[in-house]
């Protein structure tokens, strides 16, 4: 199974150290990082023109995704590019991964939901005459860690839906330019036409 990003309509800019350079072309980075464990959270896409002349616009557009990526930088996600050049347009692919440390606790302030380490209790009705593990849920609380199955197991521990969920949360919340005019998040970013599109990824078939 692969990733089509050709169906996309997206747009990205470049951000100095605040990211690495993918090694490899954008059809190729499937569904991980260059280093294969990491595992992409979301995509962000933009577009420039390599011919177009500097200008003010330009120049803000770039300002405000440096500023937009150095704080999700500080709230734990972290960032790989990859880009696609043609003649006439540059395509830029910023994949995002949230850390260990980030999901932990944006999760908790979500509260979503976990499963606690199981209870022996008898199953209910006689057709069953045999104990059975029962599986509750509740809110994640990294105070409470320990007592949720899988905690040891990071990469897993949290759903892919779970993880769009944190993500995008934070891409709604970071600051990319002045809090009194309200220049904060995505929405805002793709309708100035900073960006061209924010997904994450699906696999298919």
């Amino acid at each position: 199974m692969s990733v089509s990003l050709d169906r996309q309509n997206s747009r990205l800019s470049d951000q100095g150290s605040v990211f690495v350079q993918s090694s490899r072309d954008q059809h190729q980075f499937g569904y991980y990082f260059d280093d294969g464990i990491r595992r992409i959270d979301y995509v962000l896409v933009w577009e420039e023109d390599p011919n177009a002349p500097e200008t003010l616009q330009i120049e803000r557009s770039m300002k405000c995704r440096q500023n937009f990526h150095y704080h999700l930088k500080q709230a734990g996600v972290e960032m790989e590019k990859a880009v696609r050049e043609t003649s006439t347009k540059r395509l830029h692919f910023l994949k995002l991964y949230v850390t260990w440390e980030a999901m932990c606790c944006h999760a908790e302030n979500l509260k979503l939901r976990a499963p606690l380490k199981p209870m022996d209790e008898i199953a209910l009705g006689t057709a069953v005459p045999r104990k059975a593990q029962l599986f509750y849920t509740c809110g994640f609380s990294a105070a409470k860690m320990h007592n949720f199955i899988g905690i040891h197991n990071g990469d897993s521990f949290f759903s892919q839906k779970q993880r769009q969920l944190v993500t995008y949360e934070l891409l709604s919340t970071r600051l990319f330019g002045n809090s009194r005019r309200g220049e904060i998040g995505i929405d805002r970013m793709i309708n100035d036409e900073f960006y061209l599109c924010a997904f994450p990824l699906h696999e298919v078939s």
